[in-house]
């Protein structure tokens, strides 16, 4: 009998040991988690940070950061020309009011009403879905207009 209470109580002693183990590895995936979330605070704050530093000396001249603050406007720079390009082909133009995207044609905003310079380029697609026409002038309106994009109109 004594054999068979000393294999029990070997096992019995491997089960906890096992249980422990798995316990420790359970929290330590915990743990890891939680380093990974402040990495990422930290990381995210790093950003802001230096984002906030950019904006403070980007106009500074004579100091270490003054390269990388002119890599940093051109690259600015060819994200604004490669969104007008995208905006080109798509046949739209933007409001430079309320940021509205507006049909290539659009002489007034259809959801401010401001006046948009109108480019002869730009190719109007004609995917927009028409709800009416303009009371003024007769132009066809999209769906969501609250301004006439060929004369500035108020819709009803």
């Amino acid at each position: 009998m004594d054999f068979f209470n000393k294999v029990g109580e070997t096992i019995t002693n491997k089960g906890k040991d096992v249980t422990k183990k798995v316990k420790d590895i359970a929290e330590i995936g915990n743990l890891n988690g939680q380093i990974s979330v402040q990495e990422e605070i930290i990381q995210n704050l790093y950003f802001e940070m230096g984002k906030m530093f950019y904006e403070d000396n980007k106009e500074k001249e004579d100091t270490p950061y003054q390269e990388k603050c002119q890599q940093i406007k051109e690259a600015y720079a060819e994200i604004d020309r490669l969104k007008t390009a995208i905006q080109n082909l798509k046949g739209i133009q933007v409001c430079p009011k309320c940021g509205a995207e507006l049909k290539g044609d659009a002489v007034f905003c259809s959801m401010c009403g401001e006046k948009v310079n109108v480019d002869p380029e730009v190719v109007v697609e004609e995917e927009e879905e028409e709800i009416g026409y303009c009371s003024n002038c007769g132009n066809k309106l999209e769906k969501e207009a609250v301004f006439c994009t060929k004369c500035g109109t108020k819709v009803k």
